[in-house]
């Protein structure tokens, strides 16, 4: 039995989901065939304000907005079963709107009058045909030269560069678990592959080009085993002849709420009886209220051992003054807290007495999780949360009155100081026919922190058209085609995700003791601040990470910042978490006399057909090294290449001090 703490659970019947994003609504997905479930959201009950940072509406201007696009890379596993598991209005499958990309660009900083090709790399992403082990391998291996030697020569990283980070990736791919989560967790990626000690090329390509724009951390934040992890996959995703991975590059084919969550939602509502926003009124029965902020949990004491048993909260039906209130034991019999990790953090700030009991427990009798592994010297305790970072990664989007000359897919600007990538939406969008607007691009802008070319960093600008005219300049720094255009002029030509708000415009803020309030009660502007951030994988950052399943019985978590296979805040992880949520609230209705329910699929990434021989091989030769106290092969062998390439980038003729 996996809570062996509580002698006389109860009855398991009815579930609440707190949290309305992709992992609540996951939970509730997995849930509600077997249980009576509930999902209460700060945001709204309508399917339009469903779906957490996944979600899009309608901007200002009447035009489709939304936080940024969303892209679905072939390693996702998770989220799209649950795509293909929800039936549209149409019949269809939210699956069915995802299309894929044919080629995405990798553009470095041009100069005037330099061409596009000189300074950018396009990659085509048609899928060859499927090839065994081990010419799978090989091809692998030969695609991977010939991609590092079709980049713009003056951004290529030399040859012994080359070598050097194949063997530190090597070494990541291939090495056991206790050196996986000793070593390179405990690493950031940029010393894990030793970017410090090369060419401008190097950290270019390996360090900080394309890690910070996928996974929208630093490489000198984010851990080693995070980047070579992630990076790993999307690697295969490019290279790998396996017909069991999906296409490199997805992307929906219209906007997100309209052909994904909106028809979750109402898969949800319909199909599986789910509810939304309904709390306890004063007669004994429910109510549906717009929108319920949770503001902490409550617990009860059962046999000696604390489980939920209900939350305060404040909710809203369209007026002014909110209306606090208790949901209590009776309501419910299970939780599944599925916030973002800033809320998750004020919840249980005010929830002391679940933390106290939660470090009460002693390791031995703390519930079971295959993402604890043996050995581990620090157990996933609840207030961990408190000692994990959460960063911003948001997006804008610009309409345009003519075509783009974008690729049919990304571009990546890999110089650009806010770590941009872009896609033309209106060239995957094929049912889009405004005669006004024949071109809508989204930005991500991934980087907050580190200063624009005016040196002020996107987080510390305090007007949003700062945001809009600088990621402007950015864009065409990398792609000069767009020069032509200048959306930033005028609000109604671009839309910042709107989690980021300016203080301005809502009033005064109490008074407090934050430098930026005290500048805006003396008449200057505030920052602009963010309600929806997401987690960095900072170095060490695993150990603090809650699992699905808690030492509160009936309280299950998920979210971004929950332990995952996926590991980095994506729709794929927050799916991931919400799978590993129900399996926990499954287990413990089945450990109070339940019924046993078929459990959720996991999804945990993996190798394809050509490499998975060879990784297993030598990680099973790396315990033994391990065991023994021996550095990893990958690292003894990246040494002389890296000896090599230092005494390359030495010579005057080199030309990679740039």
């Amino acid at each position: 039995m996996l809570y062996g703490t509580m002698s006389t659970p109860r009855q398991v019947n009815r579930v609440a989901v707190i949290g309305g994003g992709v992992a609540g609504l996951t939970a509730a997905h997995e849930l509600a065939p077997y249980f009576d479930v509930t999902v209460f959201d700060a945001k709204g009950k309508d399917p339009e304000e469903l779906g957490g940072k996944c979600r899009s509406h309608d901007g200002e201007n009447g035009l489709p907005a939304e936080h940024g696009f969303r892209f679905f890379p072939g390693f996702y596993r998770n989220v799209i079963e649950t795509m293909a598991d929800t039936v549209a209005p149409d019949g269809g499958t939210p699956l069915d709107r995802l299309v894929p990309v044919r080629s995405a660009l990798i553009a470095a900083l041009s100069s005037p009058g330099e061409d596009l090709g000189e300074t950018a790399l396009e990659i085509e992403l048609e899928r060859p045909g499927s090839r065994g082990r081990p010419a799978g391998l090989i091809s692998m291996l030969i695609g991977g030269a010939k991609l590092r030697k079709s980049i713009p020569r003056r951004h290529r990283p030399s040859l012994p560069e080359g070598v050097h980070y194949f063997f530190k990736l090597l070494a990541i791919t291939t090495s056991c678990d206790r050196r996986l989560y000793s070593q390179w967790e405990n690493r950031s990626w940029y010393d894990g592959i030793s970017a410090w000690r090369f060419s401008a090329a190097y950290k270019l390509a390996f360090a900080t080009g394309l890690t910070r724009t996928f996974v929208a951390t630093r490489a000198e934040d984010m851990s080693a085993r995070t980047g070579g992890t992630i990076l790993l996959q999307l690697i295969y995703d490019l290279l790998a002849r396996d017909e069991r991975r999906a296409a490199s590059d997805r992307v929906l084919d219209g906007p997100t709420s309209e052909t994904w969550i909106g028809p979750w939602v109402n898969h949800l509502r319909t199909v599986k009886g789910v509810r939304f926003n309904e709390v306890p009124d004063e007669e004994g029965g429910t109510k549906t209220v717009d929108r319920v902020q949770v503001l902490n949990l409550h617990s009860e004491v059962v046999d000696g051992e604390p489980q939920l048993s209900g939350f305060s909260y404040s909710a809203s039906n369209g007026s002014d003054e909110p209306v606090d209130g208790v949901v209590g034991p009776e309501a419910f019999d299970a939780y599944v807290l599925a916030v973002s990790g800033p809320i998750c953090q004020a919840v249980l700030a005010n929830s002391t007495d679940l933390l106290t009991y939660d470090r009460s427990v002693p390791a031995d009798q703390r519930p079971d999780h295959p993402l604890v592994r043996a050995g581990e010297d620090h157990l996933p305790y609840l207030d961990g949360v408190f000692n994990l970072r959460f960063g911003w990664m948001s997006g804008i989007l610009y309409y345009l009155d003519e075509p783009t000359n974008l690729p049919h897919g990304h571009a990546l600007c890999l110089e650009s100081p806010w770590a941009l990538t872009a896609i033309d939406q209106t060239k995957v969008w094929d049912h889009w026919d405004d005669p006004k607007i024949k071109s809508i691009v989204s930005v991500n802008i991934s980087d907050w922190t580190t200063p624009g070319s005016k040196g002020v960093p996107a987080r510390r600008v305090v007007d949003p058209s700062e945001v809009a005219e600088e990621t402007w300049r950015q864009l065409v720094a990398h792609l000069p085609g767009l020069a032509g255009h200048e959306p930033y002029r005028s609000e109604a030509t671009w839309n910042l995700d709107p989690a980021i708000i300016d203080p301005d415009e809502i009033g005064p803020n109490p008074p407090g003791a934050s430098l930026e309030t005290r500048i805006g009660e003396k008449g200057g502007a505030q920052v602009l601040r963010n309600t929806e951030q997401l987690l960095i994988n900072t170095e060490g950052s695993w150990r603090h990470r809650p699992c699905a399943t808690t030492a509160v019985p009936n309280l299950a978590m998920a979210g971004d910042f929950v332990r995952t296979h996926s590991d980095f805040a994506s729709m794929e992880s927050a799916n991931e978490s919400g799978r590993w949520a129900a399996r926990a609230v499954m287990d413990y209705a089945e450990s109070a006399g339940g019924e046993r329910h078929p459990r959720p699929e996991v999804y945990a990434l993996d190798h394809p057909d050509s490499t998975r021989w060879i990784v297993r091989l030598l990680k099973s030769l790396d315990r033994v090294g391990y065991a023994l106290g021996l550095p990893h092969p990958g690292e003894v062998l990246a040494g002389p290449a890296a000896l090599l390439a230092a005494m390359c980038n030495a010579l005057p003729f080199c030309g990679r001090k740039r």
